[in-house]
């Protein structure tokens, strides 16, 4: 059975899609980008490519965030390439917004998955959805999902390892 068609960027569009069993997700394929940030059928934010920053995600864990931080910053530095962190500026609006627009606009992005957090977890969905390249990184030890073992991945002892490793990594990734 076909679906209906469904219209691009309408409220009807967003129903119609509903009824069929169209998800969200779905329909953000169909009409423009819906937002269910902000509950509209279209994003209405400008994105502004900045192809010297890429997007870092990993779960915030005060004791270990500076080390990471500083693992990750070394070995992307002579690439010229800044990291950008969810909690780096206060901007009003929609927090998932403010994420959705620097995934968007960064060359790639870097996951910390070790912990699986939640909110890392919904960003790396975020990335591949608008296909962004993702570089994942996880402690040694720490298992992953099974959806996630295929992919290209750092694992690490250390912070000083994780630099070691994604210096390598970085060579090969930023080439593509």
């Amino acid at each position: 059975i076909e679906p209906k068609k469904i219209p691009k960027g309408t409220e009807e569009g967003l129903e119609e899609g509903m009824k069929q069993g169209y998800s969200n997700t779905t329909i953000s394929r169909i009409e423009e980008r819906y937002c269910s940030a902000v509950i509209s059928s279209k994003c209405t934010t400008e994105i502004i490519a900045q192809e010297n920053e890429y997007f870092v995600a990993h779960a915030f864990s005060k004791d270990q965030i500076d080390d990471l931080r500083s693992a990750i910053t070394e070995a992307f530095k002579e690439h010229n390439l800044r990291p950008y962190y969810a909690d780096q500026e206060v901007k009003s609006g929609h927090i998932l917004c403010k994420i959705c627009e620097k995934i968007r606009a960064s060359k790639f992005g870097i996951y910390e998955i070790s912990d699986q957090n939640p909110n890392v977890m919904l960003e790396l969905g975020m990335a591949y959805g608008f296909g962004k390249p993702v570089l994942l990184i996880v402690r040694k030890g720490r298992g992953i999902p099974a959806d996630l073992q295929g992919l290209d991945r750092v694992e690490y002892g250390s912070f000083k390892e994780l630099t070691k490793e994604l210096r390598i990594k970085t060579k090969k990734f930023i080439s593509k």
